[in-house]
């Protein structure tokens, strides 16, 4: 028998094997009943189904260790192909993760809810949260923002697109990022939207980048921001102001000229003479602090500017305030304008004993320092690292509160609110004067612990010698000679007219500088001197002076404006020809002064 015959499936086996059985029965029965034959014959019906059913079930283990066997094969290849997938997922994810903590930029990721599921090594650094202690946290308790000017907590923006507030979009910003340990830096980022293949938004991408610039600097760079923008404005008043004041002062002054002795109008102008000279104090106050009063530098002894306001302050002061010297800078000497930082000292005495309503105790003080960088980057000013002589002004009085001690040198700003007490000027020009030093200011004060104000100047070379200041005179010395005042305010050229007529002068006037060029033109030779307004419209004063040059290169130019030049301007400007200043407002006896020096005689 083959063994294809022999291999019987399986319902063939089962229909043979109930014939079996009834053959097994049958061999009950006795032999002879049935005779030899027949039992043989169910004795071998009998084997050939054991063998059958043997041959069955060894098919049957052979076919299913096969099948185990086959797969046993795939589910190792499956297994091998696993492992691959997964070694090259994390190779994926170890070269990601390197990727992302060699950038220079920190890296958040978030899911749906707006929790953090990735940090980088960036973002961890900015943070200060580990990335292990972070995850699952809300982005709010990790990545905390305030604005930049009013230092209130603001959300991610991404947070709106991720709760459905707004549409998603990508969102750039900047905001001031408060670490863990309180650490604040000014931050720049862009957040982005994560989407599935269906276009479900599934999260969302955080990328910020340290500006470099501290919180407390960026404050800084704002407010000088704005106190530049404050001083742009006080200086375009001012020189409206001083054009106003000089024929104010113009006009009195000749009405003085022309009053008979004793009347009672005498008085009168004298009480407009003094208020002028009072607008003229704030005007400077206002030039000062615009930083276009250009100083009168040279090398000096700060201990001697300040024994000196001692002794101006001494008298004005309460009796009930203590007045101290703590002088210890041993070279005190700066390059400076003396009068300048005599009336920043005052300004800042004036201010500390007003602090001290009860008395108290005001102490002056210097000392040599050095200010590093980190000092200077975090200055206002624009400052240098270097050797230079601290001025401090101590008071014993109420103090400053913290919020206000930003907008003290604001001359918009002020803490006295009583009437005659000013608008707060004083410290406004202080800090005009320091900057215009190339100096800087800092401020240490507690309410009922009194104030420090320090100003720093440059130390000077040691070698240095002051000039001394020629003292003004009011004699008025009279000439001769031909000039052309050029103004374009009326008043001026009515009143400059009048003053130099009555001084023995003939004038002539223009309007603006295209008469002026015109005059020296259908003029020639015949100007002596040429007093000339600065800022004029149409053809201002340094064209004008150009085109007078190109016209008459020899004829003495006065410049008269209410905006002081500075020291570069004037070497500027006097490179063309014979040249002087005279700032306005100005009296009758400096013009006739200056007059008579610009024009090469004795004054």
């Amino acid at each position: 028998m083959s063994a294809a015959c022999m291999m019987l499936s399986a319902p063939a086996f089962a229909q043979a094997l109930p014939r079996a059985c009834e053959m097994l029965s049958a061999l009950s029965l006795p032999v002879a009943s049935v005779g030899w034959t027949q039992v043989w014959t169910i004795l071998l019906v009998i084997a050939t189904l054991c063998v059958l059913a043997v041959l069955y079930t060894h098919g049957w283990n052979t076919s299913m260790i096969r099948a185990v066997e086959k797969r046993t094969f795939l589910l190792r290849a499956e297994l091998e192909e696993k492992k691959k997938a997964e070694e090259t997922l994390r190779n994926s994810v170890e070269s990601l993760a390197a990727t992302l903590n060699a950038m220079g930029h920190g890296v958040i990721t978030l899911d749906s809810s707006g929790s953090i599921r990735l940090m980088n090594a960036q973002a961890e650094r900015m943070t200060g949260w580990a990335a292990s202690d972070a995850w699952g946290k809300s982005i709010e308790t990790v990545y905390r923002l305030k604005h930049p000017e009013t230092g209130l907590p603001v959300q991610p923006a991404i947070l709106a697109a991720l709760k459905g507030v707004v549409p998603p979009a990508d969102v750039a910003s900047q905001h001031i990022l408060a670490s863990r340990s309180g650490r604040e830096i000014l931050v720049s980022d862009i957040a982005a939207p994560i989407f599935d293949k269906t276009g479900h938004m599934t999260g969302a991408v955080i990328v910020f980048n340290d500006l470099g610039v501290s919180a407390e600097r960026e404050i800084a760079i704002r407010q000088a921001q704005r106190m530049e923008a404050i001083k742009l404005l006080a200086g375009g008043v001012a020189h409206e102001f001083n054009n106003l004041l000089a024929g104010i002062s113009g006009s009195a002054e000749i009405l003085e000229s022309r009053i008979r002795p004793g009347d009672r109008s005498h008085d009168y102008i004298k009480a407009i003479l003094s208020t002028v000279e009072r607008a003229t104090e704030l005007t400077a106050k206002l030039t000062a602090f615009s930083g276009s009063s250009a100083p009168n530098t040279r090398v000096v002894n700060i201990h001697d500017v300040i024994n000196d306001v001692i002794a101006l302050i001494s008298g004005a002061m309460s009796p009930k305030v203590e007045i101290a010297r703590q002088l210890r800078a041993p070279v005190p000497l700066v390059s400076a304008d003396p009068l300048q930082i005599q009336q920043a000292i005052m300004n800042l005495a004036f201010n500390a004993s007003e602090a001290m309503p009860n008395g108290g105790r005001l102490t002056f003080g210097t000392e040599q320092v050095a200010l590093d960088e980190t000092f200077c980057a975090r200055s206002t000013f624009r400052i240098v690292p270097g050797n230079y002589i601290a001025i401090s002004v101590t008071d014993t009085g109420v103090g400053i509160p913290r919020e206000l001690l930003p907008r003290l040198f604001d001359p918009l700003f002020t803490t006295k609110r009583s009437a005659g007490e000013g608008i707060g000027l004083g410290l406004a020009a202080v800090y005009g004067i320091v900057k215009n030093h190339k100096g800087s200011i800092a401020i240490e004060s507690e309410p009922g612990a009194g104030t420090t104000v320090r100003m720093y100047f440059p130390l000077a070379p040691e070698a240095a010698t002051a000039r001394p200041v020629r003292a003004a005179s009011d004699r008025l010395i009279r000439g001769e000679g031909r000039i052309l005042l050029v103004d374009d305010e009326h008043l001026i050229r009515m009143v400059g007219t009048d003053v130099l007529t009555s001084l023995g002068y003939r004038v002539d006037t223009a309007s603006d500088g295209f008469e002026a060029v015109k005059f020296i033109q259908e003029n020639p030779g015949k100007t002596d001197l040429v007093i000339l307004d600065l800022i004029m419209p149409g053809m201002d004063g340094r064209d004008t002076l150009r085109e007078i040059r190109k016209l008459d290169p020899k004829v003495p130019v006065m410049i008269s404006s209410g905006y002081p030049l500075s020291a570069d301007e004037k070497c500027e400007l006097s490179r063309s020809g014979p040249l002087s200043f005279v700032q306005k407002p100005y009296r009758a006896p400096l013009l006739s002064q200056l007059v008579a020096e610009a024009l090469g005689r004795p004054s």
